[in-house]
């Protein structure tokens, strides 16, 4: 029964999503290793802060939007699709560009000196956010090749292009993000193509739509921009007091535990189509959907400890980066609590209250702040790591104080043990502590098989609209 539930999964559309984001985060690995070869070293330290800004900014100028059409055309149905894209493409038009220009005129008055990199970087990700709109539909309605397009095209695109650039041997930061810039520019010619060829598309004014796209969306607009501070001011504070190494070894971290991602990316593009078309049968599966993704982040925690101690042991030749498990294991242990907050979220959204998640992540930004000076004062620069569990803490607090679900206290009990487990392990900088972790993680993913196989295709049935 059980080999016949995996072959029916090989042929699901949960191996096309996941392969998907494989392929759009693999890029980081030629991109990343080659332009640390190739840049100067301050051109490397602004790539590193410009390669997750195009990315986070990606979402902030998308995410409303992308949730503003699953949740409308679920919810309206067919005959609304062309009524509901209109609006989004409308107010995209009218957001990004604003945003566009707001960013150029500040950056050509207060920072000349990098205006070209500010306008290059801020128009890949103005040009990338309307890839969202296909994403979103296609995930939808079960489009599983136009989904892998437009959801994996642009980062793999962008990780050929650095790849070339070894092989020729000449590259800059400027050219690099000439070529990205062009990328992403072809890839919003083709969705505008391809959402008005679908579509019969009206010009629809934003302020004066039915379906209040503005109070819907610009507080999940601003949300994804405070999330982006989230992320960035930790490694702000470690730069601005010149703890160099620390910061280095932060965005070190950061990168091998984002690899986990592959894991929530998977889960939650199942996930949340079936959310916003039927909430009820969610509902009485969310405990299990947060239990199996646990357990298949436990493993793939283990997994990372133990590639990030052969990356730092035998890839970096310098000390500074050895003996850093315990770091890692900070961001990835704290994962398990963002899984408490990432399965519940969408129910926010899906009741029309962003302005709460917006309020939510304001009290996060503030309290980030604040938490990663008052460690940092106390505990030296390491202390900047662990506010991270403290703020997920803070967060799932937050969330769970307004999506309420029966019987949570077993999945934050598990979530607990599962930080706990991993921290542990990686006091012990050790391959054998490592191995037998992995082993021992494999030994309960084998008696627990059942329970993941179960919400794979729960998550997997037909869950389109049409």
């Amino acid at each position: 029964m059980i080999k016949l539930e995996i072959i029916k999964f090989f042929k699901s559309k949960s191996l096309i999503y996941l392969l998907t984001t494989l392929i759009s985060k693999a890029s980081v690995f030629i991109i990343i290793p080659v332009s640390a070869i190739f840049l100067s070293t301050e051109n490397f330290s602004d790539f590193g802060i410009i390669f997750p800004t195009i990315t986070l900014m990606t979402i902030a100028s998308s995410f409303g939007l992308g949730s503003f059409i699953l949740k409308k055309i679920s919810e309206l149905g067919n005959n609304q699709i062309a009524k509901v894209l209109s609006s989004s493409i409308s107010f995209w038009v009218i957001f990004n560009f604003s945003f566009f220009a707001i960013i150029a005129a500040i950056s050509f008055f207060f920072f000349k000196e990098k205006f070209n990199v500010i306008l290059l970087t801020t128009g890949c990700f103005t040009f990338n956010s309307i890839l969202v709109f296909n994403t979103s539909q296609y995930q939808l309605f079960d489009s599983n090749f136009k989904f892998f397009i437009f959801s994996s095209v642009v980062k793999f695109l962008y990780g050929l292009e650095i790849l070339i650039f070894f092989i020729i041997k000449d590259v800059d930061l400027i050219l690099i993000l000439i070529t990205f810039f062009v990328t992403s520019f072809i890839l919003f010619l083709i969705s505008i193509y391809d959402n008005l060829k679908n579509i019969k598309f009206v010009w629809i004014n934003p302020l004066k739509s039915d379906y209040n796209i503005v109070k819907f969306c610009f507080p999940l607009f601003l949300n994804s921009i405070l999330a982006y501070l989230l992320f960035i001011n930790s490694r702000v504070i470690l730069d601005y007091f010149n703890f160099i190494t620390y910061s280095s070894i932060f965005s070190l971290c950061y990168s091998f535990s984002a690899i986990l991602t592959i894991i929530y990316a998977t889960f939650t593009s199942l996930y949340v189509p079936k959310i916003f078309t039927n909430e009820a049968k969610v509902l009485k599966k969310i405990n299990q959907i947060n239990e199996s993704l646990s357990y298949s982040t436990l493993f793939g925690s283990v997994l990372i400890l133990i590639i990030f101690k052969f990356y730092t042991d035998f890839a970096l030749e310098t000390d500074d980066y050895k003996n850093t498990s315990l770091y890692t294991a900070i961001f990835l242990s704290s994962q398990f609590i963002y899984i408490y907050y990432i399965t519940k979220v969408d129910f926010l959204i899906l009741k029309n209250k962003t302005m709460e998640l917006l309020y939510i992540n304001l009290i996060m930004a503030l309290s980030s702040i604040s938490l990663n000076f008052i460690c940092f004062y106390l505990f030296g620069p390491s202390g900047v790591f662990f506010s991270i569990i403290l703020l997920q803490f803070l967060l799932a607090f937050l969330v769970g104080t307004r999506v309420k679900i029966r019987s949570n206290y077993k999945t934050v009990l598990f979530s607990f043990m599962c930080m706990v487990f991993i921290l542990s392990v990686s006091l012990i900088d050790s391959y054998f502590v490592y191995f037998c972790a992995l082993f021992s993680v494999i030994f309960l993913l084998y008696f627990k098989k059942q329970v993941i196989i179960q919400t794979l295709f729960f998550l997997n049935e037909k869950n389109s609209i049409h």
